[in-house]
């Protein structure tokens, strides 16, 4: 395969303070998927790849995809992977979460974006996914655009909103592993972020937090007719005996516009969740990239100037690759079309180095 690079976005040095646009990459589409929305993307460290499963295309639009490919973090090209036991039902809004060799996958929208509530465990090997559809006692609702999490053993599983039986939901459920499945339990709280869907969600594993940021939430009055997207940050340590939601921050529209269906990925070292595009009014994508510091008191966000030569879109997805210090965004769509490309966001320096794996210090990209 034959990658296609265009030149650095952003030839501005890394100060390690502040993240920084690097290239767009692209590549022919004759050996490469197909431009897409809301797919899984998760990184496989041992094998320095990511893998990118399922979502829906656009040739019609909203078409379910069921395949799976291998993003190589070092030559940059894509090789097509061959999912083996259990089907993963086609269809996009595949909540991911890693777990050492693979990771699960929760829920999403299959066919005219109906929702659905399955959960799967992922194997990965050299040029194969091994799918493993697990029981599940007591299962959440089917649900799409929502947040999933599993601590790194696989033992504890947690789920939060999203969109269902054409409603916004509220609820919060926690999983736990048994020797027949997985046994959800719905958690009772009277403080909690409150209906939502298209929300940028984050797993802290340092800290055992599931953290849930803005996304679209239900009018105030059924009169109203403008799209409403909630301002706010949310943590849940979903590892507690009684887990409870905080409330972090909320944020002027001045200081962090609300939206839905941003790309979005987590910085575990750093703390820095990455909040990339989406739509304040579900009709446009906003043209900008904000870093929200969530270790730091009151989670300040920090805008990063876009190039003009970068697309802005709604619907991406995102991975951070940890050994070459980059996040990579892309794919979705704008009311002008599909994209099929990712744009590199080079990462800060997290103030204790010494949490990075030590091929990933000193790397100049």
């Amino acid at each position: 395969m034959l990658s296609l690079f265009i030149a650095c976005l952003a030839c501005l040095p890394q100060d390690g303070a502040t993240p920084q646009w690097g290239q767009r990459i692209q590549w022919s589409l004759d050996d490469s998927p197909q431009a897409r929305e809301h797919a899984a993307f998760v990184p496989d460290p041992p094998r320095d790849r990511a893998i990118m499963l399922a979502g829906s295309g656009y040739r019609p639009y909203g078409a379910p995809l069921g395949d799976a490919w291998a993003f190589d973090f070092g030559s940059q090209d894509w090789t097509a992977l061959k999912l083996v036991g259990d089907e993963i039902i086609p269809g996009g809004s595949r909540r991911v979460s890693p777990i050492e060799g693979g990771a699960y996958l929760h829920g999403g929208y299959s066919e005219g974006f109906d929702s659905v509530g399955e959960l799967w465990r992922l194997q990965f090997v050299s040029q194969q996914v091994v799918v493993e559809l697990i029981p599940q006692e007591n299962p959440p609702p089917g649900r799409l655009l929502h947040a999933f999490a599993c601590d790194p053993a696989g033992d504890r599983f947690v789920v939060f909103g999203g969109g269902g039986d054409d409603q916004a939901l509220e609820d919060t459920w926690i999983g736990r592993r048994t020797d027949a499945g997985v046994r959800w339990e719905q958690l009772t709280a009277t403080h909690h972020p409150g209906p939502r869907f298209g929300f940028s969600f984050a797993h802290d594993t340092k800290n055992g937090l599931l953290l849930v940021c803005g996304g679209q939430v239900p009018p105030e009055h059924e009169e109203q007719r403008e799209m409403v997207v909630a301002r706010d940050l949310w943590a849940l340590d979903f590892r507690a005996e009684d887990p409870q939601w905080t409330l972090l921050a909320e944020y002027s529209p001045e200081a962090f516009p609300g939206r839905r269906n941003p790309a979005f990925t987590f910085d575990d070292d750093s703390g820095d969740l990455f909040v990339w595009g989406g739509t304040g009014d579900g009709a446009s994508a906003l043209p900008d990239l904000y870093v929200v510091r969530t270790r730091e008191p009151g989670a300040p966000v920090k805008q990063i100037t876009q190039p003009d030569t970068v697309a802005t879109r709604a619907s991406g997805f995102g991975v951070i690759d940890r050994t070459h210090r980059r996040a990579l965004l892309g794919f979705g769509n704008t009311a002008a079309g599909p994209f099929d490309d990712l744009v590199e966001i080079h990462l800060r320096q997290p103030a204790d180095a010494t949490s990075l794996p030590a091929d990933s210090k000193n790397q100049d990209h």
